[in-house]
């Protein structure tokens, strides 16, 4: 009795220990945020002494002879509170196209002030910037854009770096030819397209040290963004494939998918193999990555939905099998992980999208583990 209980107290100094190392690693991230903007050290102490307040973070900071104290509830709150007190003096700016410092030597004082985020999560970006604007950054630039994140307080946003150096891997485990995954996937600039159904096969292959180097790349954006408090959205299984999964699997309903001409295909998800891929694609994730609590998977976005027409039983039946086999991958990979979906193609197409069709969608996924 005296060892097991000895036991559980070395674990839970053990445990202490590591959550007081974790917070350390989130002050010092934060104040090298600062600092990099700053462009010099700044007289500044921050302190990881908030709780968040209902789930919503907060900060708080006063500036007494010239010292500026910030107290915060993760790393992303104290560099927001330090934003929030630049721009209370008129002391600077830090955005996309040229940024400015320009704070006093001597910091001007001012009286405490408090701040609580009316919202729990605060979330960044579109699944096509990764096409649009980030595919051929280096991990420079991306420092750079974390920075910008954690100043403007986003505590939620996409990660989708490495997307297909993971599918990569799931396909040839699945006995495709690494030659039949090439002439599926698209140049980078393509890539959101082809994550969510609308093209295949522009620009490409993919070579392999593009996979390798997005990889290492992959690994110094999560750390970063995870030490700063921020819960990284990662990309998940939405059912499209390469055509040559059907020489592998005859029986598999693969219907092809349009978009402006262009074509892709998806696995039905009345077939076993849709969730299998999507559990091992977070598997496969989470080994290389480390676990996540979030994961985007967009599906339908600007195309038709490949199923029997409106007003049809049969399709509100496969919609609510999608949604209920989509969840069901990530949920059998990961039990405490939630599934992220962007709502903007259900206002695009309201035509598609009207009530009974989202909400056979929806009808199957527990409310708490589904983010629109």
């Amino acid at each position: 009795m005296l060892l097991s209980k000895m036991k559980k107290l070395v674990c839970f100094f053990a445990l202490l220990g590591m959550f007081q190392i974790l917070l350390g690693q989130s002050v010092k991230e934060a104040r090298k945020v600062i600092e990099r903007f700053a462009g010099k050290k700044l007289p500044v102490e921050l302190s990881l002494s908030l709780n968040k307040d209902n789930g919503c973070d907060r900060f708080e900071y006063s500036c007494e002879d010239g010292k500026l104290k910030i107290k915060g509830s993760n790393g992303v709150s104290l560099c927001r509170g330090f934003y929030s007190y630049l721009k209370s003096q008129n002391g600077g700016i830090n955005s996309w196209t040229g940024s400015r410092y320009a704070l006093p030597d001597r910091l001007p004082d001012v009286s405490r002030h408090s701040v609580t985020s009316p919202f729990r999560h605060h979330y960044y970006y579109n699944v096509v910037t990764f096409g649009y604007t980030t595919p051929y950054w280096d991990w420079a630039r991306w420092e750079q854009e974390i920075d910008w994140m954690a100043l403007h307080g986003v505590d939620l946003p996409l990660a989708l770096v490495a997307n297909e150096a993971i599918t990569l891997r799931v396909f040839k485990k699945l006995g495709l030819t690494e030659k039949e995954i090439n002439e599926y996937f698209t140049g980078p600039a393509h890539l959101p397209w082809m994550r969510m159904g609308n093209v295949s096969a522009i620009d490409s292959p993919l070579p392999a040290e593009w996979h390798e180097e997005q990889v290492e790349l992959q690994h110094k954006i999560l750390k970063r963004m995870r030490s700063l408090g921020m819960k990284p959205v990662c990309p998940g299984f939405a059912g499209f494939v390469p055509k040559g999964l059907t020489r592998l699997y005859p029986d598999a309903d693969i219907v092809e998918t349009n978009w402006c001409g262009f074509k892709n295909w998806m696995l039905m998800p009345n077939h076993p193999l849709f969730r299998k891929i999507g559990k091992l694609f977070i598997e496969e994730w989470e080994r290389e990555f480390g676990k996540n609590e979030f994961y985007i998977i967009d599906s339908f976005n600007e195309i038709e939905v490949p199923f029997p027409p409106k007003g049809t039983p049969e399709r509100y039946t496969l919609l609510a099998q999608y949604g209920e086999t989509v969840y069901g991958s990530v949920k059998d990979a990961n039990p405490d992980a939630t599934w992220v979906m962007q709502g903007w193609m259900f206002g695009y197409d309201r035509g598609t999208w009207d009530k009974e069709t989202l909400q056979a969608l929806l009808s199957k996924i527990p409310d708490d583990k589904m983010m629109l």
